[in-house]
């Protein structure tokens, strides 16, 4: 994780316990939502985007 936020490719205000609950989350979501594999891929790729580092203008 540090090696992730020290290459800007992970958000830096994430902790470790934050993430494995986000992972947790989001398979407790898979679980639940349609097993078409479009969908989800489109619940993973919120995920990813919500960890991915952008830069503030």
């Amino acid at each position: 994780m540090a090696k992730a936020q020290q290459t800007a490719a992970v958000r830096p205000d994430i902790a470790t316990p934050e993430l494995i609950g986000l992972m947790i989350g989001t398979a407790r979501t898979l679980e639940h939502v349609d097993p078409d594999p479009e969908s989800q891929r489109r619940v993973l790729a919120v995920l990813r985007d919500g960890l991915r580092y952008a830069q503030r203008a």
